[in-house]
């Protein structure tokens, strides 16, 4: 009997052991045809055979969590403009890879505090990394504290702070653009002669590296003769005035010397007098290349500052936040070279009415800009409006070159 019963409490204690183990199994199966039912659809519905090759491609894309934030110390022309669009434009293709999980974007004009607010702003919504161009070299350390005090990477996008040895900043090399133009200048000059100058904004950074760039070449010709210098705020608007008020002072100007977005302000102000523009260093929109063609007597120089510069932080910074590693060389920093901590990229092209021979001397030491005559500059802008800019980022092969 005592056999019976334990053969007996044997079977049920088996059956409870696969009723314990059926049971999960069950619970399981329940998403899964809940996620088979999601799925199905009619037959219209249906991706053609690219569209699934490309949902395939993108489902092996792992989802990221970078939100990178572009801070934009300068809203008043259009290269900001562009330069904002640019940006934009690369993270919404790196968003659509799942590379980067989303992304934003504020401008001001020159106002520090404002700036400030927007970078709080971005930080209090998440972002990873802020791409800063700085209104000025001063606003940097406030920011940088920030950053540093909520873990978001901060990387100094186009225009140089040199505030942090260990901060990378990421810039188009206005000492090459403005040496580029300026040598130019002075060799067309036959190294003499009356010139005025019209610059930048004053205490942006890039007008501080530009006129020092311009202060130290004319230094050794001295027979050129500065004989008025202005700032025309990057604005055509602003160029024209100043160069009216030149022209309605001194009697004999014989170059122009001057920063990208302005040299047509300049022109209309010749031709508000009735005079012939000089030599001229000149600008890089299409809408300048197509003036310049229609004025055959113009002598002028245009390197570019290329807006697509915003999107080569971008792509340093999702490098970074991916945990790559920069193999790069650095460079020294514009505005305070004992600081290597750069990333100078070159002016994409120059362009001058004819290109220049293979040894000028001018051209010297500039290796990765390309020099091209206005013709050719004409021919890249087919199908351009006329206020795009001449000019290109680094590729994403050449960014990956940089890193390991």
């Amino acid at each position: 009997m005592k056999k019976i019963i334990g053969f007996v409490l044997c079977v049920v204690m088996v059956v409870m052991i696969f009723a314990a183990c059926a049971a999960p199994a069950a619970e399981s199966s329940a998403p899964a045809s809940e996620s088979a039912a999601a799925t199905e659809g009619s037959e219209e519905n249906l991706p053609d055979a690219d569209a699934t090759a490309a949902t395939d491609k993108d489902a092996a894309t792992p989802t990221s969590d970078i939100v990178v934030g572009l801070a934009n110390g300068y809203m008043g022309n259009t290269w900001r403009a562009q330069y904002v669009e640019a940006f934009e434009t690369k993270a919404q293709e790196l968003k659509d890879k799942g590379i980067i999980k989303d992304f934003m974007s504020a401008s001001t004009n020159t106002d520090v505090t404002e700036q400030l607010n927007q970078i709080n702003n971005m930080i209090s919504n998440g972002v990873n990394a802020i791409l800063l161009n700085p209104i000025s070299p001063a606003s940097v350390a406030p920011i940088l504290a920030k950053c540093e005090a909520s873990g978001v990477l901060l990387v100094i996008a186009t225009d140089p702070a040199a505030v942090d040895e260990n901060m990378v900043e990421v810039l188009v090399d206005n000492k090459a653009f403005f040496e580029i133009m300026t040598k130019w200048f002075v060799d067309k000059l036959g190294g003499k002669g009356n010139i005025v100058q019209i610059t930048g904004t004053p205490g942006m950074p890039a007008d501080l590296v530009r006129q020092k760039v311009a202060e130290d070449i004319l230094a050794q010709y001295p027979d050129i003769k500065v004989l008025g210098s202005a700032p025309g705020s990057w604005s055509q608007t602003e160029s024209q005035s100043v160069m009216s008020t030149f022209l309605s002072t001194y009697d004999q100007i014989d170059g122009v010397l001057t920063q990208d977005v302005m040299a047509e302000g300049i022109l209309r102000a010749y031709e508000t007098a009735g005079k012939d523009a000089p030599i001229m260093t000149g600008d890089y929109v299409f809408s300048f290349f197509r003036k310049w063609e229609t004025l055959p007597d113009l002598e002028a120089c245009g390197a570019t500052f290329q807006p697509q510069a915003s999107a080569d932080a971008l792509q340093y910074a999702v490098r970074i936040l991916q945990g790559k590693t920069l193999t790069a060389e650095l460079g020294p920093n514009p505005l305070d070279e004992t600081m290597i901590n750069a990333i100078n990229i070159p002016p994409s092209y120059c362009v001058t009415k004819e290109a220049p021979a293979a040894d000028a001397e001018w051209t010297k030491g500039y290796d990765k800009t390309q020099f091209i005559s206005l013709e050719e500059a004409i021919k890249l802008g087919e199908g351009q409006p006329d206020t795009a800019s001449l000019g290109s980022s680094l590729s994403d092969e050449q960014w990956d070159e940089m890193f390991s």
